[in-house]
């Protein structure tokens, strides 16, 4: 089953699509709920799966309606927290912290990027994770078209060769980067 969440499913196709090696590594940065690793764990099973969030540090809430706008009046449910992430995806590694603090000397075949916050320096981010990146990863950025943070992640990705979008999302590959 697939956990609920804000990643659309040809934004989740995407990712699946260039986790295109029997074996590989994907690291998803704002895993929140865990709905793009429910979506590819049946299809991509041999991969290991590691999950970033700073889960309840920054109190996200899943949504009633997720056709809604997040912050519409009484469409907010419970907190999302990390024992949520762990019970739709046990299979992954997690690590409850903001990216900017995780240290790893690991590299990885897929970065997915799909967190959103006002403190965000995405430049930093970017950065960071340019050198987790294997050679011919990808960086799968997502909120490119976000309302409030759209125009900061785009000056961002435009800096880097972008390969490929869907919906909100875009893929820079390691030979752009």
């Amino acid at each position: 089953m697939i956990a609920e969440g804000w990643i659309s499913e040809d934004e989740m196709t995407l990712v699946s699509k260039y986790m295109n090696k029997d074996i590989g590594s994907i690291l998803e940065v704002g895993a929140a709920n865990g709905r793009l690793f429910s979506f590819l764990y049946p299809l991509h099973p041999s991969w290991k799966y590691y999950a970033v969030d700073p889960w309840e540090q920054e109190q996200v809430r899943l949504q009633i309606d997720w056709n809604k706008d997040y912050f519409e009046k009484d469409n907010l449910k419970e907190i999302i927290t990390k024992e949520m992430f762990v019970k739709n995806c046990p299979y992954a590694e997690t690590y409850e912290v903001y990216f900017e603090n995780f240290y790893t000397e690991q590299k990885f075949d897929i970065i997915s990027l799909g967190l959103i916050s006002k403190n965000i320096d995405w430049n930093f981010i970017y950065n960071i994770a340019y050198n987790m990146i294997a050679p011919g990863g990808k960086i799968i950025g997502r909120n490119y078209n976000h309302k409030k943070y759209g125009e900061l992640i785009r000056s961002v990705a435009n800096k880097f060769n972008v390969i490929e979008k869907c919906n909100g999302s875009f893929v820079i590959g390691e030979d752009n980067v």
